[in-house]
């Protein structure tokens, strides 16, 4: 299967970073392209930083020239974007991350200057940041991959030259190249292993970020006082399934990190042997011990550039995470704002809606078991806010068959879900009434309220103990008069 796909049904002048990500989304989908490594979950995930980084002119959307320079990336044909492609779009990425956030700037400074104006909530500022930090890690992964192929073209020439030198018995041959498939064999091994440990301490970290703002709740409550009883239940019922989570992610860590020694082993007796059987089949061919030293010199300096590149990358990765927690900390002694009646854009909301209570009274129920299903899709593939909770939600109800709404803003889903049969537009009339909601229940905020964000609005779905959903969960609900509510009922 190729991994080129074409860039004129993808990349078009006029597209807005939404449906940039929309577009993409829709192939990424389809049968042809749903093993290729381009469209992977993990690529999909920073698609987002790809439009910002083409989109140099500071516009919404991309203009012919952006795209010129995109096409250009290519195999010089301007009509297909290869793999290579989207990684040299992620190493210029990561280069403009790095100039944007230096590691020389304290967390204090990053999290005023970011902050200053009050253009970018708090709340707003660590989404961004944990986007950056995928976007690192994601690169740092694409590298080791790189690397790692790089590494086995230079050794599967070794292996031609020797199975092709006539002065070396079949024997020799043999023993050679299966000493080389096994060291390779052994490296991918490691490699995914690798993977899944770097997969692993960011949901150990993601985890320990949840337990953080667990904690300062549960602090701020009292259990002695009726008004607090009730939150200071849920809160600890929560810290106590997150520290419980803590313990069982601790315990795969151990086990990978383990799998790791033993790798490293296998890996280093392997390459001795090998190592011995080169010098061997080398020994009496000078001509051959020539070229082979040269691939083995070209896969010294791969590895080292790698390195480099690696390091370089990380070093990074951790000057954001150190900002991203000295902001959650600053949320966390920070009493909860409120939004009654913040304005944003025009308001959707219906005077002649009715509330949930009344709703019932009317004789429509609500449909525990599409909220259920909802919700728990949506907590199955919680990751930390990453600026795609449309899309979350959008394939939250796609696959709990509740719906196919897609659009280009978190804000635009009102007016789609309006016709959806399955749920309900509702009233609300303050944060209490949105932590009462049962799961399942759709916010949709508009451009700007609650001070989400001004150009896409927001979008979550209720998981039923007072918090709501979408990449990334929200423990304090924002109420605002610029809002939709959506409840999931039994069909009529």
């Amino acid at each position: 299967m190729s991994d080129n796909i074409p860039a004129q049904e993808i990349f078009k002048s006029g597209l807005t970073r939404e449906q940039f990500i929309e577009k993409y989304s829709e192939i990424q989908k389809t049968e042809e392209n749903k093993d290729s490594s381009i469209f992977s979950e993990d690529f999909a995930n920073s698609l987002g930083q790809i439009f910002d980084t083409l989109n140099t002119n500071g516009n919404d959307t991309l203009d012919e020239d952006e795209i010129t320079t995109l096409q250009g990336l290519g195999d010089n044909d301007n009509k297909t974007l290869s793999e290579a492609d989207l990684k040299t779009l992620y190493e210029k990425m990561g280069d403009e991350i790095i100039k944007k956030h230096s590691k020389d700037v304290s967390p204090e400074q990053s999290f005023k200057t970011a902050t200053a104006n009050g253009d970018i909530y708090s709340n707003t500022y660590v989404e961004d940041l944990g986007q950056q930090i995928s976007t690192l890690q994601e690169l740092i992964s694409l590298r080791k991959i790189n690397s790692t192929n790089i590494q086995h073209t230079y050794q599967s020439q070794i292996d031609e030259l020797i199975k092709k030198d006539a002065s070396l018995t079949t024997a020799q041959k043999t023993e050679y190249i299966k000493l080389s498939n096994e060291l390779q064999a052994l490296q991918r091994q490691s490699d995914s292993n690798d993977a899944e440990i770097k997969k692993l301490e960011t949901e150990i970290q993601d985890n320990e970020n949840e337990i953080k703002l667990a904690q300062a709740e549960v602090d701020k409550l009292d259990p002695n006082n009726e008004d607090d009883k009730s939150s200071y239940n849920t809160w600890s019922e929560d810290l106590n399934r997150l520290l419980n989570k803590r313990d069982d992610l601790n315990f795969e860590y151990s086990e990978l990190k383990t799998k790791k020694s033993n790798f490293s082993s296998k890996i280093q007796k392997t390459k001795s042997d090998l190592d011995k059987k080169n010098n061997e089949v080398q020994s009496g061919n000078p001509d051959l011990k020539i070229k082979v030293q040269m691939y083995r010199n070209m896969i010294e300096q791969e590895k080292s550039s790698c390195k480099s590149d690696v390091e370089k990358y990380t070093t990074q990765v951790k000057s954001l995470q150190s900002a991203q927690t000295y902001a959650i900390n600053q949320i966390k002694n920070t009493p909860a704002p409120t939004f009654e009646g913040e304005s944003g854009e025009a308001s959707h909301k219906n005077d002649n809606l009715m509330s949930f209570d009344e709703l019932k009274a009317q004789g429509l129920k609500y449909s525990g078991n599409k909220g259920q299903k909802l919700a728990g899709t949506i907590q199955k593939h919680l990751k930390g806010f990453t600026g795609y909770c449309s899309r979350h939600v959008s394939n939250a109800l796609n696959e709990s068959g509740l719906g196919k709404e897609r659009t280009g803003a978190a804000a635009d889903m009102d007016t789609l879900l309006e016709k959806n049969k399955n749920f309900k537009e509702i009233k609300v009339s303050s944060a209490e009434d949105l932590k009462r909601l049962p799961a399942g229940c759709i916010l949709v905020y508009e451009r700007g309220a609650a001070r989400y964000n001004s150009k896409y609005g927001h979008i979550e779905v209720t998981l039923g103990d007072g918090t709501a959903g979408s990449d990334g969960r929200t423990r304090n609900l924002r109420y605002t008069d610029n809002m939709s509510v959506f409840v999931p009922v039994e069909n009529a």
